[in-house]
């Protein structure tokens, strides 16, 4: 049995260096996903309801289609559920390739 110490710590990091990295870059892309979907929400109350700035409505305008309140408050909804929907279905994916890892083990 090897010894606890910062090298055999190291070594066994580097073992797993591709899943590891894999693991945080999903990390990242899962908090971002979750952090910023929800500011939408406020950016767009401010936007459609009190009439202060126009950046989200401008980019569905120029990209998308243009849309009357309830159409942007619907595409931001199913944007929302898409996106939360996103990330449990990609949770589940690793959650799944990781059990399977184990047995072949």
């Amino acid at each position: 049995m090897e010894k606890c110490s910062i090298k055999s710590l190291i070594k066994g990091v580097l073992r797993y260096k591709r899943e590891l990295i894999a693991g945080n870059l999903f990390a990242i892309l899962a908090t971002v996903t979750i952090v910023i979907v929800p500011l939408f929400i406020p950016l767009l109350i401010d936007e459609l309801l009190l009439k202060k700035g126009d950046t989200l409505t401008s980019f569905v305008d120029n990209y998308i289609t243009p849309m009357s309140l309830v159409g942007y408050v619907l595409f931001f909804l199913i944007l929302t559920i898409i996106l939360r929907l996103g990330v449990i279905f990609a949770t589940k994916q690793v959650k799944i390739c990781s059990l399977s890892q184990k047995i072949s083990l």
